[in-house]
């Protein structure tokens, strides 16, 4: 079905896939299925994905062109995001804080986190629920303005996320990703090539390495002028093909 498969082939004339994700670094169908979205995919109007990965699977195992799009978060401006935030009540957290955003989080990712917390004498705002946490907040997921609020208040954030990524990219604030292979590395090396952000993503890192990261000053003016870019690069993608 995301290929519309559920749709007749003049609606799928008039589609496009914007900034889509196959979520790994290779193609994972069937044969069976890889004939069919070929046929499907076929039809769109226009395809952009959000790996430069996916540019080859299009060509190669499609038979269709593709163009690398920044993903749809990345087209609004931190104040967009801010308006999200006053327009719902959300909760101040009193101290210096870092954000702590771990989707696939191990026991090594949780004596890290409190060696770094150490190391930056930051308290480890943790982002994702946690049932045995002490703190009645941390033990139900966070709404979504009260988790935009704690990427815009933090001193900074460690994430194994895509997205932490993006958000700390779009609030400037310097963030250290962990290498999560489980979720593909394609999504991270895009995102951060494109921002010549290599040097972010850290794979098995010690406290100290990841401390270290966090402290190395990060070009912000040229970051949000390459995100700008991106971003005005996307709405002409948008506007020739809706058109």
């Amino acid at each position: 079905m995301y290929f519309l498969s559920f749709a007749t082939q003049e609606q799928r004339r008039r589609s496009i896939a914007y900034a889509a994700s196959f979520g790994s670094d290779e193609w994972e169908g069937t044969p069976e299925e890889t004939a069919e979205c070929a046929k499907l995919i076929k039809d769109f109007k226009a395809v952009s994905v959000r790996e430069h990965s996916g540019i080859h699977i299009c060509k190669e195992v499609f038979g269709v062109d593709a163009v690398q799009m920044p993903d749809p978060t990345l087209l609004l401006d931190a104040e967009d995001y801010s308006k999200v935030i006053r327009r719902w009540w959300t909760r101040k957290l009193p101290q210096p804080f870092m954000s702590v955003y771990l989707l696939d989080e191990t026991e090594e990712k949780k004596e890290l986190t409190q060696s770094v917390a150490k190391t930056t004498q930051l308290y480890p705002q943790q982002l994702t629920a946690h049932e045995d946490a002490p703190k009645a907040m941390d033990r139900i997921p966070l709404s979504v303005p009260q988790w935009l609020r704690c990427m815009c208040d933090c001193e900074c954030v460690l994430t194994d996320s895509f997205h932490g990524c993006v958000f700390a990219i779009i609030f400037n604030k310097p963030f250290v990703c962990l290498g999560n292979e489980a979720r593909g590395s394609a999504r991270f090396d895009s995102l951060l090539g494109t921002f010549n952000l290599q040097n972010r993503l850290l794979t098995n890192p010690t406290a100290e390495q990841v401390s270290e990261c966090m402290h190395t000053p990060i070009d912000w003016e040229r970051v949000n002028a390459i995100r700008h870019s991106e971003k005005q690069r996307a709405i002409q993608f948008l506007k020739h093909n809706l058109e």
